[in-house]
């Protein structure tokens, strides 16, 4: 490898360093597999675990490297008589290696393929030039519009269609009542679609989409003579990272329209597509998703469909009969589908707030259609309690409200920034071995809610609502920034969770019986509000059965009250272990806080082991439930 990486350094031979970067790529799909089995303890990991691999001793002095053509036939029959492409793998590995030294082989592919004909071009197309909306109803003239547009219109003269459906072109852009009117109707119209059209390349109306691309990682070959074609060779991401099933890796994740909101629905509602990337053009269907170059997978649905499979399930954070613990991250629980996607869309840009939940019309709409669900400002009834549980998605970002009202507070539509919903991950980040055999209890229950449209649409624009809950809520006494070391269990033998990445402050709350602590964050610390006027609602608990006893996680809400009313708004988030003041910590100097360990009860006589378990995991607080109203 040693002679590849000088020759790839010194940029005299792109071969080489095209192989570099797949052995880099593969390298990185080695350690990401080594971690998911568990093969080294993560706080003893090998040395040069994450160094670049031609600064790997047993890679960079391997004896050789292996090359191999492979013919593998295309996955989908695309009418072609070659259903064949051809593959050149290369493979560098050490002589020798132990079983868990984390030095697998490392894999370059690159396919070998034939000169493009290159992107499609314009052709002139008829029209009428208009100004006005009445001169428009005559004709546009295509000369006058973005290039996209018109690269939108020379595409379907091209495959034979008469109508091209524009949202700028088609909705009155100024008009609010037809804006509000057409916009409810997106479903319908992406739904129903012959074909959309996604310039997935273009950040612009402007930029146009059917350009010259360039081929990055691409080999030119010696040409073997005039009469023969031009063969290059292209690096592939390693197999791992291709499309090997239908909820796989997203190859547009790169581009503009995986930035904005607006344009996630017009990603997943559509039958069929054709987007137009960067380096590639790409097919999605709901049977198919190919690219250019040959890579299909076969899908039962589309992205749609894998919004609404997980709603209504019997497998959900709170009950999951079908456990496997050892797949816990791949396991389809209940909404997660949902939750995932929101995720995705609080990370996008959107220009204006107000159209947060209009831009999500089209998809709740078509997600009620197939589950009957009840939707409450972006979040559903039947996974209320999962919704409710968002919090700002990286520790020391801001989640500000929207300047205009956009939805209630318990809404993530409400603030500006991405979220995440860490109940779903928890196990998987914080405890795996609890999969297995814990799962997440109800604290809190649903009474009802009011919802106030701005619009005809249902699932549009709100003035105003409401969510009453029947919770156990706590006055908040103090808050105080989290100590950096983690809270220790000393109380009991075992291993207690790992804290949450995005908590930041120490929320001390009083009960009957004392006083007791967890961890949080407030969604916008600028606006943390006086103490008195603060409340925690806690909405679910896990409890982490020890050989002794247990701890208690739980995950819930801050709250601030409204006046001296019932009423609420969200400021808040809490997630962690009940803790305790403990002056042994200070001593010790990891800070003040401990973790509460609750002891074994008494045993007396011959109790089972369902019993024993359910005595030891009880809700040691005994919180008595308040109706309450969050806003």
């Amino acid at each position: 490898m040693a002679e590849v990486e000088s020759s790839a350094s010194s940029s005299s031979c792109s071969l080489c360093a095209a192989l570099m970067k797949g052995w880099g790529l593969s390298r990185e799909v080695v350690v990401e597999q080594a971690v998911r089995d568990a093969m080294f303890d993560p706080d003893d990991p090998p040395p040069g675990l994450k160094d670049p691999v031609h600064q790997i001793a047993a890679y960079r002095d391997a004896p050789g490297i292996t090359l191999e053509v492979i013919k593998r036939a295309r996955s989908v029959d695309d009418g072609r008589k070659n259903k064949f492409s051809l593959f050149l793998q290369v493979e560098c590995g050490p002589a020798t290696r132990a079983s868990f030294d984390v030095l697998d082989p490392v894999t370059a592919e690159l396919r070998i393929v034939r000169e493009s004909q290159g992107p499609l071009a314009p052709k002139a197309v008829d029209a009428v030039q208009t100004k006005t909306l009445p001169l428009r109803m005559d004709g546009i003239d295509v000369t006058a519009l973005p290039q996209t547009f018109r690269d939108s219109v020379t595409l379907t003269e091209r495959l034979g269609l008469r109508y091209l459906w524009i949202d700028s072109l088609c909705i009155i852009q100024d008009d609010a009542e037809d804006w509000a009117r057409e916009a409810a109707l997106m479903a319908s119209v992406y739904r129903n679609a012959h074909l959309v059209l996604n310039a997935a390349n273009s950040d612009a109306d402007a930029t146009g989409f059917l350009c010259p691309r360039d081929s990055p990682d691409t080999v030119r070959l010696p040409l073997p003579s005039p009469a023969q074609p031009q063969l290059y060779l292209q690096l592939l991401l390693p197999a791992e990272r291709r499309w090997s099933d239908p909820a796989g890796l997203d190859n547009l994740a790169g581009e503009p329209i995986s930035s904005r909101a607006w344009c996630l629905q017009e990603r997943s509602l559509p039958r069929r597509a054709l987007q137009y990337g960067t380096h590639q053009i790409y097919w999605e269907c709901e049977r198919m998703r190919a690219s250019e170059d040959g890579d299909a997978v076969m899908q039962s649905g589309g992205l749609l469909k894998r919004l609404y499979c997980t709603a209504n399930l019997l497998n959900s954070v709170f009950a999951r009969p079908n456990r496997d613990p050892w797949r816990e991250q791949e396991q389809n629980v209940n909404w997660v589908g949902w939750h995932r996607m929101i995720e995705d869309y609080t990370a996008r840009s959107i220009t204006k707030h107000t159209d947060r939940l209009p831009a999500l019309s089209g998809l709740a709409q078509a997600v009620a259609r197939e589950t009957k669900g009840v939707y409450l400002a972006g979040l559903w009834k039947a996974g209320l309690l999962e919704g409710l549980l968002w919090c700002k998605a990286r520790g020391g970002q801001a989640l500000t409200k929207t300047p205009e009202y956009v939805a209630p507070s318990w809404s993530w539509a409400s603030v500006v920034g991405p979220v995440k919903f860490p109940i779903y991950s928890w196990y998987t980040q914080r405890a795996h071995w609890k999969a297995a055999m814990a799962d997440f209890e109800r604290l809190a229950d649903y009474v009802g809610h009011e919802m106030v449209k701005q619009d005809h649409d249902e699932y549009g624009r709100l003035q105003g609502g409401a969510l009453v809950l029947q919770a156990p809520v706590l006055p908040v006494l103090s808050s105080r920034q989290r100590q950096s070391a983690a809270p220790m269990l000393h109380s009991l033998f075992g291993q207690a969770p790992v804290r949450s990445e995005t908590t930041d402050v120490v929320i001390e709350m009083k009960t009957k019986s004392g006083n007791i602590w967890i961890e949080g964050c407030f969604d916008d610390p600028e606006t943390a509000g006086n103490p008195a006027e603060l409340f925690v609602v806690f909405l679910t608990r896990l409890p982490h059965v020890l050989e002794e006893g247990f701890v208690e996680h739980r995950f819930g809400l801050l709250l601030q009250r409204l006046g001296n009313d019932t009423k609420y708004t969200r400021v808040g988030f809490v997630d962690g272990v009940i803790l305790e003041k403990s002056i042994l910590n200070v001593v010790r100097g990891r800070g003040m806080f401990s973790i509460v360990g609750y002891p074994r009860p008494h045993e007396e006589g011959d109790i089972d082991e369902v019993t024993r378990h359910n005595d030891l995991a009880s809700d040691p607080l005994m919180l008595v439930k308040t109706i309450i109203t969050i806003v």
